[in-house]
């Protein structure tokens, strides 16, 4: 059995230390446990945008709580380039990395992001659990 979930972030005033991604689009102050069934995460998807002109950095992603067994996980993210005055920058950051971290069902998990200069920023992370 596969199941997704998916977390986001809009307009959030990223920097150097780890936010938690807890809003789904609309719904916010979401947790997340970890679904019965499931005992590991296959996949990890993340996506980082940002419209600021000049705006230039790196993103981590990192997964955290109860539910993880052998600890936390980071990730290193999409990378956001940019034009400091006129053209166009990346147009595309969105990664997936497959993995095969164990789970534990029932427990919680915390999707977090933290860029390398700080940066208004859009973000999407889906994890895959089987």
């Amino acid at each position: 059995m596969s199941i997704v979930v998916t977390r986001t972030e809009a307009a959030l005033s990223a920097d150097t230390s780890f936010q938690s991604m807890n809003n789904q689009f609309a719904s916010s102050g979401l947790s997340l446990v970890v679904p019965s069934g499931v005992s590991q995460i296959s996949s990890i998807s993340m996506g980082v945008s940002s419209v600021a002109t000049g705006a230039d950095f790196c993103s981590g992603f990192k997964l955290t709580g109860t539910a993880l067994q052998e600890g936390d996980a980071t990730f290193m993210g999409p990378a956001i380039a940019q034009a400091a005055s006129s053209g166009t920058g990346v147009a595309n950051c969105v990664m997936q990395e497959k993995t095969a971290l164990g789970v534990t069902s029932g427990n919680t998990l915390d999707i977090q992001i933290a860029v390398t200069t700080a940066a208004t920023i859009d973000c999407s992370c889906t994890i895959q659990f089987e």
